[in-house]
């Protein structure tokens, strides 16, 4: 008798939308089909640290393009650090100002794939172009993104399929009762009048309402919650709790919910008393219409952490177990689903990195991880008062 194994069997369902359509759930155990993989990233280059001449600031993002040349975006500094595949600085591009390829309050870049990066500001919303060996090109005409009076925010955007995927957002403060929080996804096409919404998170926040919830903060979208694959589709993590991400077709109709068995992560108390005497210091002095603001941390971690939308069509999540349950020498370990929203395989990948105090990113075949980028965090969790602040870029590969 053939012996089934329920646990790896993914179960797929379909319901109806108000529009009519069928989205597909993918409903995924704990357990993924395959075997669990191990990989040892083959390490390429090191650039920063104590023994670099060259100052690098604060570091936003960064793209890769095909020769494998790494983009950095450096806010601190306000330039893209180009970068060569064996870790040597071949230029830097941009320009602060008011002209038309220049910028003051960069935020985000990516690659158009035609020989241009692109260099976005949040406010007043612009987007700016440069050639990839530093001359400047005609931005991106920006339409209005929402009517009226509150202007948007751009936070951060991707490039896939010839189209711009931007994240925006705006606070409209018109009614004295309450605020209305507006964040939203959208699609454009870099030319026409008009963008294609395709995500959005709307709310009324009462004028009396001063605290932050850690938990609710899924009424808004960051930049780990969201990731658009190379023909357009694109990935949200609406939920904090939850192991549960929205896939969108390049129209902006839901196509697929992915779901997979998941435990939330308990934090120990210590962990969260400290993660929340940092919130206290953070909060001192600021306020929501005269009001103090307070913030209450959650007694568990984000479920989705990070998302990778990868060239073959696969989605790298990276779960809170993921980035925190990890090994000695042990990076982080991603759950892969495969085109269909199938748990595949969990993959852990060794070199040096924290999630912690690290920033990672995912580009094609190369993985990045930005060593100390949020030294104020290392501080208050390590106890130590005394810390150099300096980043190092290491660039791995993946065999």
């Amino acid at each position: 008798m053939r012996r089934v194994i329920l646990p790896l069997v993914i179960l797929i369902t379909f319901v109806s939308t108000l529009s009519g359509g069928a989205v597909e759930i993918a409903d995924n155990p704990a357990t993924s089909v395959n075997a669990p993989e191990t990989i040892r990233l083959v390490e390429l280059w090191r650039l920063g640290g104590d023994e670099e001449d060259e100052i690098i600031g604060h570091i936003y993002d960064l793209d890769v393009d095909d020769d494998n040349r790494t983009y950095i975006l450096d806010s601190q500094m306000k330039d893209v650090i180009v970068v060569d595949g064996t870790g040597e600085i071949v230029h830097r591009i941009g320009r602060v100002g008011e002209g038309p390829a220049e910028y003051e309050r960069p935020v985000d870049l990516f690659l158009t794939g035609q020989g241009t990066v692109g260099i976005i500001q949040s406010y007043p919303a612009k987007i700016v172009q440069w050639s990839l060996d530093g001359i400047p090109r005609e931005g991106f005409p920006l339409p209005e993104i929402w009517p009226g009076r509150w202007r948007a925010i751009l936070r951060n955007g991707e490039y896939a399929a010839d189209h711009l995927y931007l994240r925006a957002a705006r606070r409209d403060r018109s009614d004295p009762h309450f605020t209305r929080v507006q964040d939203a996804l959208f699609r454009w096409d870099g030319e026409a009048d008009t963008m294609i919404k395709i995500h959005e998170r709307d709310r009324k926040r009462d004028v009396d309402d001063a605290a932050h919830r850690e938990w609710e903060r899924t009424y808004s979208i960051s930049p780990f919650d969201w990731t658009v694959g190379p023909n357009g589709t694109t990935f949200v993590c609406a939920t904090y709790d939850r192991y549960e991400i929205q896939v969108i077709s390049p129209s902006g109709d839901p196509v697929r919910v992915i779901h997979r068995e998941y435990e939330p992560r308990q934090r120990e108390r210590s962990y969260r008393d400290n993660l929340q005497r940092a919130y206290d210091e953070a909060m001192v002095g600021r306020t929501y219409r005269r009001q103090p603001i307070s913030f209450a941390t959650a007694e568990t971690d984000m479920s989705i952490q990070e998302m990778f939308a990868r060239d073959d069509g696969t989605l790298w999540v990276l779960s809170s177990r993921g980035a925190c349950d990890v090994e000695p020498g042990e990076i982080a370990t991603f759950d892969v689903f495969d085109t269909r929203g199938r748990f595949d395989r969990r993959v852990t990948l060794l070199g040096d990195g924290c999630y912690y105090t690290d920033r990672f990113y995912l580009s094609g075949e190369l993985f990045h991880v930005i060593r100390n980028i949020d030294t104020d965090y290392r501080e208050w969790r390590a106890g130590d008062d005394e810390t150099d602040g300096i980043y190092e870029i290491i660039c791995y590969r993946l065999p």
